[in-house]
């Protein structure tokens, strides 16, 4: 849920059994976030304008406010902050970094003229992390975490982008909670700071964060997806070679025992034939519940991602929850060939397909025959049908994952009507 990229790239000198040190016993000051002046996003609430042109003029229009208003060193209005929440930052316009599309060149001067030639070049890097999770995600997110008996605490977001995972949290959350978000993009922390004034915002990379190692009681976040390291001398190379894998043992070790860590994260991480990172998370926490989302689910990305909720376990806590280390290998057709080939699912989405919104095919974004994708038609698994198999209470009562819940979604949260321009399927 932000424009994210690490720090620095570069492959880590740690050793590869795991932090070289413990994560820093940093403690978080804030006074409680107070509920009434965070900015609120509804059903009624535009995050995604229609067509790309269309995102970047509401981009434009949000950047140049943004500047206007933190120049002046005041508040943003409820109006204003009605824009700024339309930025969507520009990986699904991507044209506008391209200098052989003339009819994008107003636009390019445009976004230069306000934020700098170097920062447009920054921006540029950083678009292949660079989507929003759209409210109807973290809605559903808010909900599975609902109906497994979390109602509030210490809640971390380790790559807010603009903040959605904050402006989407109901309001029964918002009251009994203290956040924490953190966001390397300067822009769109500029406009979270504005939306969510209250909030303990901080604009660095997660891996330069100095945070309190077993605090938060939820950290949630979509990670930035790409095969790419971060340098972090803490971890070893196994974690640290995927930013999103190293992501999501970082979330795991900040999460008190008991507490819970909510992600979106790519497929790869689950369906790699490689396991030892999947090892790592097991080794901290347990699969409580997964979501397989299809190319269509994510606006403006066309990758397959999961949703994935892990809980911390405590000190000498049996293991528990799901299996998902192993992978299985399968026969898939492939988008190319139209042949049938071996594939790798993961062992959790491969037992239990009502949990997979679609059908799973081989090959992805960037090759026709490696990898795979979900790819949704009628009758297939929607997010609403995914959603009765939530477990019940599992972090009130020790439940077993398998109990489903009765009431998924928490009262006054939901899903909204799609916006325009959104394809069928996407959240």
């Amino acid at each position: 849920d932000g424009d994210r990229l690490p720090g620095r790239r570069g492959e880590s000198s740690g050793s590869d059994s795991g932090p070289a040190t413990s994560v820093e016993q940093v403690p978080v000051v804030q006074p409680p976030s107070r509920a009434d002046e965070l900015f609120t996003i509804t059903g009624d609430t535009e995050t995604w304008p229609g067509g790309p042109k269309a995102r970047v003029h509401a981009n434009i229009k949000a950047l140049r406010l943004s500047s206007e208003i933190q120049k002046a060193g005041r508040p943003a209005t409820e109006d204003e902050k009605r824009e700024l929440v339309k930025y969507t930052s520009f990986a699904s316009a991507r044209e506008i970094f391209k200098d052989r599309e003339p009819s994008w060149s107003d636009l390019r001067k445009q976004v230069t003229a306000i934020i700098g030639h170097d920062a447009f070049r920054d921006l540029d890097q950083s678009q292949l992390n660079a989507m929003f999770t759209g409210p109807n995600m973290v809605n559903a997110m808010y909900g599975i975490l609902h109906a497994m008996g979390f109602r509030g605490g210490q809640i971390l977001e380790p790559a807010t982008g603009i903040g959605h995972f904050f402006g989407a949290m109901p309001a029964e959350v918002r009251k009994r909670s203290r956040m924490t978000g953190i966001e390397l993009d300067r822009n769109s922390f500029g406009i979270a700071k504005l939306l969510y004034p209250p909030i303990d915002l901080r604009n660095e990379g997660f891996e330069h964060s100095l945070l309190p190692k077993d605090f938060f009681d939820l950290v949630i976040s979509n990670v930035p997806f790409g095969n790419y390291p971060v340098f972090d001398e803490r971890y070893g190379r196994h974690i640290t070679h995927s930013i999103h894998n190293y992501f999501i043992v970082r979330m795991l070790d900040l999460a008190k025992p008991g507490g819970v860590v909510a992600v979106i994260t790519s497929a790869h991480t689950m369906d790699n034939a490689d396991y030892a990172v999947r090892k790592e998370f097991h080794k901290r926490g347990d699969l409580l519940f997964g979501l397989r989302l299809n190319t269509e689910s994510l606006p403006g990305t066309k990758v397959t991602a999961d949703v994935l909720f892990f809980r911390k376990r405590r000190a000498g806590e049996t293991a528990g929850g799901h299996a998902f280390i192993e992978t299985n290998t399968v026969k898939l057709r492939d988008k190319k060939n139209h042949q049938d080939v071996d594939s790798h699912i993961n062992e959790y989405f491969d037992k239990h397909p009502e949990l997979v919104l679609g059908k799973h095919v081989a090959g992805n974004n960037y090759s026709a025959t490696e990898g795979t994708s979900v790819v949704w038609s009628e009758g297939d698994p929607t997010l609403l049908d995914a959603l009765v198999h939530v477990p019940a209470d599992v972090l009130t009562k020790g439940a077993q994952p398998e109990t489903p819940a009765d009431l998924p979604l928490p009262k006054g949260g939901g899903l909204h009507p799609a916006e325009d321009g959104l394809p069928v399927g996407a959240y």
